[in-house]
Formats: structure tokens, C-alpha cells, sequence
């Protein structure tokens, strides 16, 4: 199962993102059945606070537009929600790193899922299965 980054959200939607095609597939082929897709709603509310600021991308994503996509990615795979063990994983990781990342990284962890980005920031939480798309 894969839990994908909000910077992976963000390029699979923008058509004028550097990696929008390798974002794009990935979402794709995770949630067509050859994989496990999960998202949690962090991430998409995250997604939607980037897609839609004018200081990111001038001119911005319409904010229907922007909820249309991350709600055809919800229409599939199931959204992860705050419970359970992940208030306590979360502030752990965020005590521990001061982080407010931890909450990607506790969903992730807790649901055994592989956190799909485009970056190395994550590397930092031990025990949490990374997916680069650049190492692809």
C-alpha cells in the first residue's frame, strides 16, 4: 500500500509541474488495482492549501477544479483517518523531531504503508518505508 506526499498530489494534478507525468501514473496505476492507494486527509486538505495559493502558482488552481481531482482520488482507495495509535505515534515523532510532518509519517507507518514522494525529508523517521519517484 502507498501513501503518497502532498507534493506528489500537487504535481500529479499540474499539468506544468516538472514531474507531472511520473506523479500522474503513479496515482494512477496504485489506485487502477496493480497496487494499494491510501490517502489521508491531511495530505489531500494540505494539497488543496497549495494548489489553490497565488504565491505558489500564479495564477492559481480553482479551488473546484483542485477538489474535483483529489476527490476522484478518494472515489477508489480509502482515506486514512486520525484514531487509534496515531495521536501517540505522531507525537512521539513530533516530540522527538519536532516536526509537524510526524503526522504523515505516524498514518503511514500505522497502516504499513510505503510514503510516496519526491523528496528526501522524510528519510529522517526511522521505521518508515520510503518511495522515491525520482529513484525510479
Amino acid at each position: 500500500m502507498q501513501n503518497p506526499d502532498i507534493n506528489v498530489l500537487v504535481s500529479a494534478f499540474r499539468a506544468d509541474s516538472e514531474h507531472h507525468a511520473r506523479c500522474r501514473d503513479q496515482l494512477t496505476e496504485a489506485s487502477a488495482g496493480r497496487g494499494r492507494l491510501s490517502l489521508s486527509e491531511r495530505a489531500l486538505s494540505s494539497a488543496l492549501r497549495v494548489l489553490t495559493r497565488p504565491r505558489v502558482f500564479p495564477p492559481p488552481t480553482l479551488c473546484n477544479s483542485a477538489l474535483a481531482f483529489l476527490e476522484a482520488a478518494l472515489a477508489r482507495p480509502r482515506t486514512l483517518r486520525p484514531g487509534g495509535g496515531r495521536w501517540c505515534m505522531f507525537r512521539n515523532l513530533a516530540g522527538r523531531l519536532g516536526l509537524t510532518d510526524a503526522g504523515h509519517a505516524a498514518l503511514a507507518k500505522e497502516d504499513g504503508c510505503d510514503w510516496v514522494m519526491l523528496d528526501r525529508g522524510f528519510s529522517i523517521f526511522p521505521g518508515l518505508r520510503l518511495r522515491n519517484l525520482l529513484d525510479d
